[in-house]
C-alpha cells in the first residue's frame, strides 16, 4: 500500500495506481493468450479426429469450463480498466480542487 499513497499517507499516487491497473490488464491479456492457445490445441485435436475415452472426456471437460475461463479473463481485464479509471478520476478531482482553491484565493 505504501507505493499507492504518497509520503504523508493521505495523497494517492495516481501514477502507481494507473500502472497497477495496467499490470492487471496485462495479466488478463496473458491469460487470454494462454486460453486462445489451449483452445487452438483442442480444436486442432478435434479436427484431427482424436479418439478414445480420454479424448472425449477432455473435450467434455473443456467445453464445460471454456466460457467461464474466458469470462474470468474478461472480468480481470475489466477490473484493470476500472483501476485505471479510478486513478484518472482522482487526478481530475485533484485538478478541479486545485483550480477551485486558486480561483478563490
Amino acid at each position: 500500500m505504501a507505493d499507492i499513497y504518497g509520503d504523508n499517507g493521505t495523497s494517492m499516487n495516481t501514477t502507481q495506481v494507473t500502472l497497477t491497473g495496467g499490470e492487471v490488464c496485462n495479466y488478463a491479456n496473458l491469460l487470454k493468450g494462454v486460453l486462445d492457445d489451449f483452445d487452438g490445441v483442442m480444436k486442432d485435436l478435434t479436427k484431427r479426429k482424436m479418439q478414445g475415452y480420454m479424448s472425449v472426456e477432455a473435450m467434455k471437460a473443456y467445453g464445460g469450463v471454456k466460457d467461464s475461463l474466458y469470462g474470468f479473463q474478461e472480468q480481470i481485464h475489466a477490473v484493470g480498466e476500472t483501476i485505471k479509471l479510478s486513478a484518472e478520476n482522482m487526478q481530475a478531482t485533484a485538478r478541479r480542487a486545485g483550480e477551485g482553491i486558486t480561483a478563490n484565493a
